[in-house]
């Protein structure tokens, strides 16, 4: 039941996230679906994992101005077949392991873009202001995000729960 529901939550974060984010900051870039994306890593198969990344990024294609739609999808299914095989040397138990792999997805999902664009002919600069900003202060931004706005609510709710019954047993 914890599972399903973090799912949707960091799913329903990441979209909310997405409608509302651009308006107010926009110079700020996140990866919306990163968290889901590793919860769905750790917790489901490889193809469910496959899918919803795509499902994901799909989505971000939808709302936002990407040079080309499909882009994101792909970039957010490669990146997660390429972490998959990751979970078995990071356990899920620890506490940042989910920021830890959202900020590798995040500096995986950048290179992979600079790549795809490179490969398809997009022009792209790329200097040492960028390749900073790119491959350390996004994914920084990604790993505070993924561990204030998920890991300590995902961690509260079963406390809280517990909590909830020992008050009702009383």
């Amino acid at each position: 039941m914890l599972v399903r529901f973090s799912f949707y939550f960091s799913w329903l974060l990441g979209f909310c996230l997405l409608l509302i984010l651009p308006i107010f900051f926009p110079f700020v870039k996140i990866g919306y679906f990163v968290p889901f994306s590793i919860l769905l890593i750790y917790k489901s198969s490889f193809y469910k994992t496959i899918f919803g990344a795509f499902f994901a990024g799909f989505v971000l294609d939808c709302f936002t101005n990407s040079p080309l739609l499909g882009a994101d999808a792909f970039i957010y299914t490669l990146t997660a077949a390429t972490l998959f095989p990751l979970k078995k040397h990071l356990f899920e138990e620890k506490v940042l392991t989910l920021p830890l792999m959202a900020y590798l997805f995040t500096g995986l999902m950048t290179i992979y873009h600079f790549l795809f664009y490179l490969f398809i002919g997009l022009p792209s600069k790329i200097t040492l202001e960028i390749l900073i900003k790119e491959l350390f202060l996004f994914p920084l931004v990604e790993f505070i995000y993924a561990f204030l706005l998920l890991t300590i609510p995902l961690r509260w709710i079963p406390q809280f729960k517990r909590y909830l019954r020992e008050q009702r047993a009383e």
